[in-house]
């Protein structure tokens, strides 16, 4: 699914998009899907997951740079505009994987 896309738009749903999201996360992380990851958080739908995965970098399993991985809109109108101005968030990601 990674190798053919270009972006992933994360939208609410439950604990397979979470699922999903993750792995998005974790394949931009390791440099295996390059494209644009924007979670759309309608009605603060991913607040609580946001929060986490700050927790997540606070305490040391991320790196801060790792945020970036990301973008946070709260519209459809700015996810199709992140996409549109994505430029990739890391030159080599696999040189800052590990902790």
């Amino acid at each position: 699914m990674f190798e053919m896309s270009d972006a992933v738009i994360a939208l609410p749903g439950g604990i397979r998009t979470l699922d999903e999201l993750t792995e998005a996360i974790t394949m931009k992380q390791l440099g295996l899907f390059r494209g644009a990851l924007v979670i759309l958080n309608t009605k603060s739908f991913y607040d609580h997951f946001i929060t986490f995965l700050e927790s997540v970098i606070g305490k040391g399993f991320m790196r801060n740079v790792h945020k970036q991985i990301w973008k946070v809109v709260k519209t459809p109108d700015e996810a199709i505009e992140a996409i549109s101005n994505y430029r990739d968030w890391y030159e080599d990601p696999v040189s800052i994987a590990r902790i």
